[in-house]
């Protein structure tokens, strides 16, 4: 990932580097596929179901992620946060800030991200200021659709059932625990499926707490303790992962910098 290799020669960047990749594993929890266990809410798991069918509505929100990360007995934090606006034949609005910390360095908007009238534009610690159309930037040959629909986001409450011990709603609170021999288990099919023979992902614990405003997800807090093993070196990880989504339809603009400094130049 170009944002988190500016400096090769900076140790806590490259911890980063290695927080990100790892992290980029929970996608596979939304997307695993059924054997319910006495600990498990139906309702939770009916609120659940039915927040995240209502993406679909979003067409706008102010967004954070905060990941408070140990790698190795190393500390490292990163914070993501920014707007969006999208809208059914109108160009996506997009910001994104980035800050980190990581070995006792701390970098406040290390890197910032725009989009904008179907252009992307980047800021690196203002070091490094470039542009390009976001087809080119995503490497299709035409803008592709940014807009959400029913279809974008699907969960199927039996097909989660297999992977949690337990699932509980108290109002507006969801809380999940998942059984995490199975999803080693699964993990370990994926890879082989995909023949990724080089690194070995082990969850030890993985809970998620997620907290409802309207039917909508506002946040979901994701506790995990992992190790990763590639080769003959084993990391040992543990954390937690915040994600919050506010101001719900109600962004109806975004305060974008002034752009006339940024070059041309290849955004991936």
């Amino acid at each position: 990932m170009v944002l988190l290799t500016y400096n090769k020669n900076s140790k806590g960047e490259k911890q980063m580097k290695k927080l990100t990749a790892l992290v980029l594993s929970f996608g596979m929890l939304f997307s695993m596929a059924a054997c319910s266990g006495s600990k498990v809410n139906d309702d939770a798991l009916d609120k659940l179901e039915a927040s995240v069918k209502k993406f679909s509505e979003v067409k706008s929100a102010n967004y954070s992620a905060d990941m408070d990360m140990t790698v190795d007995k190393e500390n490292a934090k990163i914070k993501l946060y920014g707007d969006f606006i999208t809208e059914t034949k109108k160009p996506l609005q997009l910001s994104m800030t980035l800050d980190m910390e990581a070995s006792g360095q701390k970098v406040d908007k290390y890197m910032q991200l725009h989009v904008k009238d179907d252009t992307m534009y980047m800021n690196m610690m203002d070091m490094m200021k470039q542009k390009t159309s976001l087809k080119d930037a995503m490497g299709t040959a035409s803008i592709p659709n940014m807009n959400f629909d029913a279809d974008t986001f699907k969960m199927n409450k039996e097909d989660m059932k297999k992977y949690l011990k337990e699932a509980s709603v108290k109002g507006n609170d969801l809380k999940l625990s998942f059984d995490v021999e199975k999803i080693n288990e699964e993990a370990k099919k994926q890879t082989e499926k995909n023949n990724v023979t080089d690194a070995n992902v082990e969850f030890k614990k993985l809970d998620m707490d997620v907290t409802l405003n309207n039917d909508f997800m506002e946040k979901a807090v994701i506790t995990l303790e992992m190790t990763n093993t590639k080769g003959e070196t084993k990391q040992e990880l543990n954390g937690t992962v915040s994600l919050t989504i506010k101001d719900i339809n109600r962004v109806s603009n975004i305060d974008f910098p002034n752009f006339k400094d940024y070059t041309e130049g290849s955004i991936q």
